[in-house]
């Protein structure tokens, strides 16, 4: 067993290939050791992977290009923008107490413009 500082560094390819069926045991990895997902090395444009479908499954952190404000950037700025880079992981990420109740959210946007 590996000390739980450990990171560890997991290709994108590679996640895919234990999702969905590895879940569960993803989930149970990432309560004991941190785990990183890196692009694929195929992905040479300057996109980026889904970050939510790897934090689902317990990772810490998604290697994010910043050169692109694509879906995967827009997901991320706005769950860590004004923290000090930290965001409280869902209790089911913790290995605590497993919540399936369902939250209604209801949004009202609006816009604005300078013109």
């Amino acid at each position: 067993t590996h000390p739980p500082h450990v990171l560890i560094n997991i290709s994108e390819s590679a996640m895919n290939a234990l999702l969905p069926r590895s879940t569960q045991d993803l989930i149970a990895n990432g309560q004991v050791h941190l785990r990183r997902v890196y692009p694929r090395g195929t992905r040479i444009a300057s996109g980026n992977l889904d970050p939510l479908k790897f934090w689902r499954a317990g990772s810490h952190f998604a290697a994010l290009n910043w050169q692109e404000f694509d879906s995967g950037m827009q997901l991320n700025e706005p769950i860590f923008t004004g923290t000090s880079g930290w965001v409280l992981r869902p209790s089911a990420l913790l290995g605590r107490q497993k919540s399936h109740k369902r939250v209604k959210l209801s949004l009202h946007i609006v816009g604005l413009s300078s013109r």
